[in-house]
């Protein structure tokens, strides 16, 4: 529609550039006669005298404009008239020229608008006239000849005509957020705005975003692309992306945005991914004999990136042990110690000492634990071999003493083991001195006399458990006079080297 009319204006343009001519015809004469013709005019010169006249006027037209030239049917010699020239724009018109031609027998004195004049000819020039706009042109002669006078004038112009236009430009942008900071193994939010700035439409938009090595969709993809399609002047479009932290360090993510017709546009979101992590260790002695004292230390450490808060330690000690200490003191709930600290800061650690004895003989396992207000919680453990340690006492008593010769008396040997560990392949030797002499031996295990008669021996007892005993009997016979003592030698898989235990009986 918009270069049909063009056309049409261009026709108009051409159509009318022809000059249109428009005339009246005065005549001058002596004779003053007032007139009662309508559309008078009265004289511009106020000193002569006042005199009516009738107008008469003729008027050209074509498709852009009407034309037309007015003044009096009749004038007085030298007397000054005024006549118009109407200019009526049918539609819109450039450089409009009047154009009149100074009639022989006339004196050109002035117009209104001012006229150019050059070579007897008056000219008005109108640069742009609207539609239905009129100008009204109003010249002043003096008739200098009695004659018949022709007055004409001439207009020109080019037809004019426009149409509005507004030429746009879309204009696009995208921009990622994400955040600054995320702990390792959590599955953190991004956020894509791409958005249309300017005043055109956005066609055929289409986002890519690139995920680094660091980060990892649920897809696995190492591109996402989002076609949007048309984006409208102002208009946004929000894309949300989870992705998740696989490897510690700085990643940045790099989107772009691609258009038909609005260019490019990219952004980068970067975020250190840091590691939270808590590490809690516990060593101690690996054995100890029952009643004596076990120590532990549970240390507790922050090897990662970010500070630790509301950090608690719990240890607890085993039923079959008992606390002695701690170090710093804990508060103890029942069989729990428990330490509070309000922070732990990266590369930081904190040492926690305790003191355990058991009189239970086995392997009792000590479970620590720390968790923090992040969430973490983290476990260790540390055993202890508790063992008791045999101690065998060994007693010999005769039951007659002094003895004569010849009477008969019984010598009791006793072992007991009054430790907290069984004692193993127990050995019971008795030496007989010359003064007495053994008949008969009987015990815990058997026993056998030796042919000299000096030395009974009992077989090994294969295990003697924590307060037991072992009981022996050895019957003999004083046969001489003196100071006889018996010797008693005890040796066991822990008594490596013989103890000697000595019994004095006087015969007489």
């Amino acid at each position: 529609m918009k270069s049909f009319k063009s056309i049409l204006t261009l026709f108009v343009v051409i159509c009318s550039c022809a000059m249109l001519l428009s005339c009246f015809s005065t005549t001058s004469s002596e004779i003053k006669e007032p007139s009662d013709k309508s559309g008078q005019i009265e004289s511009a010169d106020t000193n002569s005298e006042k005199v009516s006249f009738s107008e008469t006027q003729n008027s050209s037209a074509n498709n852009l404009y009407f034309f037309t030239v007015a003044g009096p049917e009749k004038v007085e010699l030298n007397e000054p008239f005024w006549c118009d020239a109407t200019l009526t724009c049918i539609q819109n018109v450039e450089n409009a020229i009047v154009k009149m031609k100074i009639p022989a027998g006339l004196e050109y004195i002035e117009s209104l608008p001012r006229a150019t004049h050059t070579n007897n000819y008056l000219y008005w020039k109108f640069i742009n006239l609207s539609q239905n706009e009129t100008k009204k042109i109003k010249i002043k002669y003096i008739p200098k000849a009695k004659r018949v006078i022709k007055v004409c004038g001439r207009a020109q112009m080019t037809a004019k005509d426009c149409f509005t236009t507004t030429v746009t430009k879309p204009v696009i942008s995208i921009q990622k957020n994400g955040p600054e900071t995320a702990i390792l193994g959590d599955v953190i939010p991004y956020t894509i705005l791409v958005k249309n700035n300017g005043d055109g439409v956005a066609r055929n938009v289409v986002i890519k975003d690139n995920i680094p090595s660091g980060l990892e969709h649920s897809s696995k993809k190492k591109e996402i692309i989002a076609k949007i399609g048309v984006l409208a002047p102002g208009e946004e479009k929000n894309i949300k992306i989870n992705l998740k932290t696989i490897v510690r360090g700085k990643h940045c993510n790099k989107v772009r945005v691609d258009t038909s017709n609005a260019g490019t546009s990219e952004d980068t979101a970067c975020t250190t991914v840091l590691l939270q992590d808590v590490h809690i260790s516990k060593t101690g002695t690996k054995q100890q004999f029952l009643n004596k004292k076990a120590e532990y230390a549970i240390v507790v450490k922050n090897p990662a990136d970010v500070t630790l808060h509301n950090v608690i330690v719990k240890d607890t000690i085993p039923s079959e042990t008992t606390l002695l200490s701690s170090a710093p003191q804990g508060k103890v709930e029942g069989k729990t110690i428990v330490w509070n600290l309000t922070k732990l800061d990266p590369g930081k650690s904190k040492t926690f000492n305790i003191t355990l004895t058991s009189a239970k003989a086995g392997t009792h396992v000590n479970y620590a634990d720390v968790q923090t207000r992040e969430g973490l919680r983290r476990k260790t453990s540390a055993k202890t071999l508790w063992k008791g340690f045999a101690a065998l006492l060994i007693e010999v008593i005769d039951t007659a003493d002094p003895l004569l010769i010849g009477d008969q008396g019984k010598y009791i040997i006793k072992v007991s083991n009054q430790g907290t560990a069984n004692d193993t392949n127990i050995k019971i030797t008795a030496v007989l001195p010359n003064e007495i002499t053994p008949l008969t031996a009987k015990g815990a295990t058997s026993a056998t006399i030796s042919s000299d008669g000096r030395t009974v021996t009992f077989a090994p007892c294969p295990s003697l458990a924590p307060k037991q005993t072992l009981t022996y009997e050895i019957n003999v016979k004083a046969k001489s006079l003196g100071d006889a003592r018996i010797k008693v030698l005890l040796k066991s898989d822990l008594i490596k080297t013989p103890v000697t235990e000595e019994e004095s009986t006087h015969v007489y």
